[in-house]
Formats: C-alpha cells, sequence, structure tokens
C-alpha cells in the first residue's frame, strides 16, 4: 500500500475549491493510504470544508484510506466539531 503525505496552505475556500478538489483526486490516485496535513491552512469556508469531505468519500469509495491531519484552523475546528466526521481530520 503506497503512502502519501501533502499538505493544503492558505485558503480553503470556494475561490479555490476546483484547484483543490484536483490536487486531491490527484493524492488520491497516485497512493492507497493518504495524510493531508492542514497545519498551514489560514482560512476555511463551508464549500472548502464540503471539498475536503468529498476528497474523503471518493477514496473510500476506492478502497483509500485519507485522513487530515493538524486540523488547527478555527473554522475547520468549528465545522469538524459539527459533523461526525471527527475521524477523518485530527487535531
Amino acid at each position: 500500500m503506497e503512502k502519501i503525505t501533502t499538505s493544503l496552505k492558505g485558503k480553503i475556500t470556494a475561490e479555490n475549491v476546483q484547484r483543490i478538489r484536483r490536487d486531491l483526486a490527484d493524492s488520491i490516485s497516485k497512493g492507497d493510504n493518504i495524510n493531508i496535513c492542514c497545519g498551514a491552512v489560514d482560512k476555511t469556508d463551508l464549500a472548502g470544508f464540503n471539498a475536503l469531505v468529498i476528497a474523503h468519500m471518493a477514496a473510500v469509495r476506492a478502497n483509500k484510506a485519507l485522513q487530515y491531519i493538524n486540523c488547527q484552523e478555527p473554522k475547520l475546528a468549528d465545522f469538524i466539531s459539527q459533523t461526525q466526521f471527527g475521524h477523518v481530520f485530527v487535531s
């Protein structure tokens, strides 16, 4: 099982959600066990959070594991606490 670790930086918002989706899809296509570090994320909105969840669901459908780590950005942490995706997003 090929393990990939990569990171997201800056904004995870509606403004750049298409690029984020492409980047995540690329990571999913290259590995079976993907860790995405979110430590350098400084802003998240609902569209961005949805893109992260959708990427996770795509990985699961492809029988791959995807986990987001170091999820400290306040809005991202807020979205995580309001959903049942705590197992996908690790602080």
